[in-house]
């Protein structure tokens, strides 16, 4: 934000060179940085825009930096009566949006240029100079902090008194702004109106109906207070930011309104001719005394060095402060991020200048340092799956309509989104991996993708809800994807200590993020009687190949595997392998096959695979399989006779439940 040296200069007359000035704010308020010729560059921090974003704000606070006079302008008091007269009448129907509204009357008026020392400092603060009525409302902005807009009074609708509103915009309503932008607006926007229709948007920028120009002879100046985060929001959906509408976004206090008006009519007497007429004014009374309690003990206390009351209360009186009786200041009305006494504290401290403080080590009680379980785990899975082959991505958390596919309606929609690409909060990890595969697949033959992230929905009640997912993708021109899918999912519940669980075909299938089908071939992830994810082929294959899906509730998978994790010690004697080659129908599940045959003895068999798959033309409904089963005992070397037993009863189990023929 830049400022003008010479018009603070006129407020403090003997204030230091300005390089010093720079330095200065810098070590006792907030950055600044030196500028070419007459200005200077200075950044307040948002909760400071009140107070500081004006060349007040800043004389005031050099003033108290190098302990010299202030001289404010004054301005020119409003009339004591304040509900508007003869030539208009003001109704503010949302208070909420607008805290206060003053406007007033003026007549007389001559357009002209400015005169040189105001274009001068316009200049130094990048603004471009036009006419006197307009350079004056843009001149108090810069000195003062608070916008201000004139309206050509003779181009209001109706007769006198002309009636202004204060209120929300109608659903489609145009404007047309000074600078010639034309606008939708909607309910959400305030809008200055008269009988025919808006005259300004609140707080952001002025219409074209009522501006100022050559021929004005009678004006209506308002200076307002609206609510921060109303302008805000309006600002950006239309993508509109002012000068205006940054400071109303920032929470400036109601008390600047009165301090624009009166400083705006004392400048155009004085350079435009005016007289000034009634006023109207929508706060009735005075704002109660903000006051806090400024105790010297717990003040040195906090920073750690002892600092006398007298001189507290001297760098107190400097920033505004008024004590109303010992220890109790009044808070100056423009200072909205005073609020606690730490706050006050931070004022003595900065004005004291950091330096002055004692440098000491803190003495703060040291506990013993926790672990976040859902850190651990994620490292842990990401160990696993890399050891896998299986690259991990980071993902936009934002995708389209299309990408949500047939969990669209329970997606979280963005209220403004950066495009239409980026419309919804993902409802899953699928459309992003699937997204990500796609384009690599160009490059690789094949590729594992995996992402651990949050997903977005909403509950019973509507309420938006974010859980923790695993999503994994294998893709590649095999055919195979799916039982590689599958034979990573396992390894990695395995990796995370979780041995009970179990994959069965799906009752329901899932929409599948990023289309309106579902997902093929799908099977359920299941432990403890809970389903935690799921796993399938992707119903729309890519033209590079095909691609395999899961996705996992991590925070189920991390609660379920808690504890199961347990040491077993490798056992001394050695394993047994066989193999047992069948016949079975195509519609037999291999996952219930190979449950099935672990299941058969638990103690002696440690391990079942799947090593093999065939068919043949003379088949029909038929495939061919075979396992690998490896026999272990912890006690014993296994003879051959006890793993002949085993094979057979497993082979009986097949038979009865599969009806498979051995080969």
């Amino acid at each position: 934000m830049k400022f003008s040296y010479s018009l603070i200069k006129t407020m403090v007359p003997k204030l230091p060179a300005k390089t010093r000035c720079v330095d200065a704010l810098t070590m006792h308020a907030f950055e600044a940085e030196d500028g070419s010729m007459d200005a200077f560059e200075a950044a307040p921090p948002p909760n400071r825009y009140s107070d500081a974003a004006s060349h007040v704000g800043i004389a005031r606070e050099l003033a108290a930096i190098f302990n010299l006079p202030l001289k404010a302008p004054a301005g020119m008091p409003l009339p004591k009566e304040r509900n508007g007269g003869a030539h208009f009448a003001v109704r503010v129907e949302d208070p909420g949006r607008c805290p206060r509204y003053t406007a007033r009357y003026f007549e007389g008026i001559k357009v002209k240029p400015s005169p040189a020392w105001m274009q001068q400092a316009l200049i130094s603060c990048g603004l471009r100079p036009i006419v006197n009525v307009v350079d004056i409302m843009n001149f108090v902005m810069l000195e003062m902090g608070q916008p201000l807009h004139a309206f050509d009074y003779d181009k209001l609708s109706g007769s006198a008194p002309k009636r202004i509103f204060i209120r929300r915009a109608k659903r489609g309503e145009p404007l047309v702004t000074i600078d010639g932008g034309r606008y939708e607006l909607d309910p959400e926007m305030l809008v200055i109106a008269d009988e025919r229709g808006p005259l300004a948007l609140a707080g952001v920028k002025g219409g074209k109906d009522s501006e100022v120009d050559g021929k004005t002879a009678r004006l209506i100046v308002e200076a307002a207070n609206f609510e921060n985060t109303g302008i805000y929001r309006t600002s950006k959906r239309l993508n509109l930011a002012t000068d205006a509408s940054t400071r109303f976004s920032h929470a400036i206090a109601p008390a600047l309104a009165e301090a624009g008006m009166v400083r705006a009519a004392e400048l155009l007497v004085a350079l435009a001719g005016a007289r000034p007429g009634e006023c109207f004014d929508s706060q009735r009374k005075a704002p109660p005394r903000r006051l806090l309690k400024f105790d010297i003990a717990q003040f040195s206390r906090l920073i750690g060095t002892a600092v006398t009351r007298e001189r507290a209360a001297e760098l107190l009186r400097r920033l505004g402060f008024q004590e109303t009786k010992r220890d109790v200041w009044e808070v100056p009305p423009f200072r909205m991020d005073i609020a606690t006494h730490e706050d006050l504290a931070e004022e003595v401290v900065r004005l004291m200048g950091l330096n002055a403080l004692r440098a000491a080590p803190p003495r703060v009680v040291l506990g013993v340092a926790e672990e976040d379980e859902m850190i651990r785990e994620k490292e842990r899975v990401r160990r696993v799956l890399s050891g896998l082959g299986v690259d991990e991505v980071y993902l936009h958390s934002m995708i389209s309509r299309e990408e949500a596919g047939g969990a669209v309606d329970s997606a979280v929609q963005i209220e403004n989104p950066p495009s239409s690409e980026f419309a919804y909060l993902r409802p899953s990890l699928l459309p992003g991996l699937r997204r990500s595969a796609g384009e690599n697949l160009k490059y690789f033959s094949h590729l594992r993708l995996f992402e651990i992230g949050k997903v977005f929905g909403r509950d019973r009640k509507g309420k938006i809800v974010e859980e923790t997912k695993l999503g994994i993708v294998v893709a590649g021109q095999e055919r195979d994807v799916f039982f590689t899918l599958k034979g990573i999912i396992t390894s990695a519940c395995k990796g995370m200590g979780l041995v009970d669980f179990r994959m069965v075909p799906l009752k329901k299938l899932p929409p599948a993020p990023g289309y309106s089908s579902t997902v093929l071939q799908a099977l359920s992830l299941e432990s403890d009687g809970k389903e935690i994810g799921f796993l399938g082929l992707d119903p729309k294959p890519f033209k590079q190949g095909h691609a395999a899906v899961a996705e996992i509730d991590f925070g189920a998978l991390v609660e379920l595997a808690e504890g199961e994790a347990e040491y077993r010690p490798l056992s001394r004697y050695p394993s047994v392998m066989r193999d047992v080659s069948v016949v079975v129908g195509v519609d037999a599940k291999v996952g219930d096959m190979m449950q099935e045959m672990q299941l058969a003895n638990q103690k002696l068999i440690c391990d079942v695979d799947l090593i093999d798959e065939y068919t043949k033309p003379l088949w029909k409904e038929k495939q061919g399989l075979t396992f690998r089963i490896v026999f272990q005992a912890d006690d014993r070397t296994l003879s051959t006779a006890e793993v002949d037993a085993e094979m057979k009863k497993i082979v009986a189990l097949l038979k009865r439940k599969f009806s498979i023929s051995v080969r």
